[in-house]
């Protein structure tokens, strides 16, 4: 299993530095553009971005862990490549990418059971749909 931090737009991987601090062996990512290199123009290419990084690591299970921009990309590989992922953590993200209002296990493991946004105070959380 890897736990992979994605931080949102504007910041970069230091975001999570206490977080990789408290589990060893995780992982807080510079998205291009964040601060070095050319950054994508899509969710969609950071999405595919994210993937190739974490493929030329030979990195399985993930875990993968968003706030903000990073939340939308968490949300987008778990729903396009289901398989690679165990599972996913949003931190202050908007809702699901446009077109799903559901996410449907999208998580391996979970069972058949839908997840969906359930609105918290300051944010959104995934919830078992009934």
């Amino acid at each position: 299993m890897k736990l992979l931090y994605i931080h949102g737009a504007g910041s970069c991987g230091l975001a999570f530095h206490y977080q990789t601090q408290r589990f060893p062996g995780s992982e807080a990512i510079d998205l291009p553009g964040h601060p070095v290199g050319k950054p994508c123009d899509s969710i969609e290419g950071y999405l595919e971005w994210v993937r190739g990084f974490s493929a030329a690591r030979s990195y399985q299970d993930l875990v993968l862990c968003g706030h903000s921009m990073g939340g939308a990309i968490t949300m987008l590989y778990a729903l396009r490549y289901p398989e690679e992922v165990r599972g996913i953590v949003l931190v202050g993200s908007g809702g699901p990418p446009a077109g799903s209002s559901r996410l449907s296990a999208a998580v391996p493991g979970a069972g058949g059971k839908q997840l969906s946004m359930a609105g918290a105070s300051n944010g959104r959380l995934l919830s078992e749909g009934r």
